[in-house]
């Protein structure tokens, strides 16, 4: 493995089923592994579609269009030539994901107090508000920079809030979005990608955000206030999840009983209202939500 005359970084190492990779931007075209049968786009490159198992395996250029899925700063690991700290991406494809950079739903709140007050999450484009059921819609003002939405949760306090959950932090309003104050992820989360959003019934201070260090990440925790926002505390897994917390659910008529799940399918529960938690035996592949009846 060589190093870049310039930056001095270590240069990737060339072989048979990677040097299309490497080797195809000179001509200014992306060039990205797919499989003839499922059309899956692969990277990095495999003898093995992951997603079919086929053998039929080409090369395809693609826009160099993305959008920037997540991201982590690397504080802790060095590799030669690579010093700390350096930063880790994850990217969307625009070929992959045909919705890439289209706004696009990702969380509704509905006022408790006041049902005629709907508010929405845009995963690339803020959030909205509407005072009159759905009817006409305001974008709330410009006081949250990053317009990546995750997730929108009001909850009946006192006092009455609103949470809209970014990919990097999660924001509280107490006068209906006329001003919002960060939680400052960074500096009071263990990680800083939230994603799921609840509301403990019955205790509408009480309220569960799930965490990753990225998507998907390799980590991630629950976190839990009990003053509507105000302050945070991290909740512990007694087995590391293997993601991003993705999702944490609260049933109506038991609200001490709650289940977490990560993005790649390690489910826990919680008999305590979050104090302590369990990891359930059962692995799922990748979860998105999760919704539970009591029986």
């Amino acid at each position: 493995m060589g190093v870049h005359p310039l930056t001095g970084r270590p240069l990737p190492l060339i072989t048979i089923d990677n040097e299309f990779f490497w080797t195809s931007g000179a001509d200014g075209k992306l060039r990205l592994q797919e499989c003839g049968d499922c059309t899956a786009l692969i990277h990095p490159p495999a003898p093995v579609c992951r997603y079919c198992r086929s053998h039929n395996l080409s090369v395809r250029a693609v826009s160099g269009r993305a959008t920037l899925a997540g991201f982590t700063v690397n504080h802790r690991f060095s590799l030669p030539g690579l010093p700390a700290p350096y930063v880790v991406a994850q990217v969307a494809i625009a070929e992959d994901c045909p919705n890439v950079g289209v706004p696009r739903p990702t969380g509704i709140a509905i006022d408790p107090t006041n049902d005629r007050n709907v508010w929405v999450g845009l995963e690339v484009d803020g959030v909205r508000f509407s005072r009159d059921g759905g009817e006409t819609w305001a974008k709330v003002n410009g006081q949250i920079p990053n317009q990546d939405v995750h997730n929108m949760l009001v909850v009946e306090g006192p006092p009455k809030t609103v949470f809209t959950v970014v990919n990097d932090d999660i924001w509280r309003s107490t006068d209906d979005g006329k001003t919002w104050q960060a939680a400052r992820a960074r500096e009071v989360f263990p990680w800083h990608y939230p994603r799921g959003i609840a509301v403990k019934p019955g205790d509408p201070r009480t309220v569960f955000l799930t965490l990753g260090d990225s998507t998907p990440g390799r980590i991630g925790t629950v976190v839990r206030t009990r003053d509507a926002g105000v302050t945070w505390e991290a909740l512990k897994f007694p087995v590391q999840p293997n993601s991003a917390i993705w999702t944490v659910a609260i049933a109506d008529s038991a609200p001490d009983t709650m289940f977490a799940a990560s993005r790649y399918g390690y489910l826990y529960r919680s008999d305590d209202g979050g104090d302590a938690w369990r990891k359930l035996w059962r692995e799922f592949g990748e979860v998105s939500s999760i919704q539970w009846v009591p029986r």
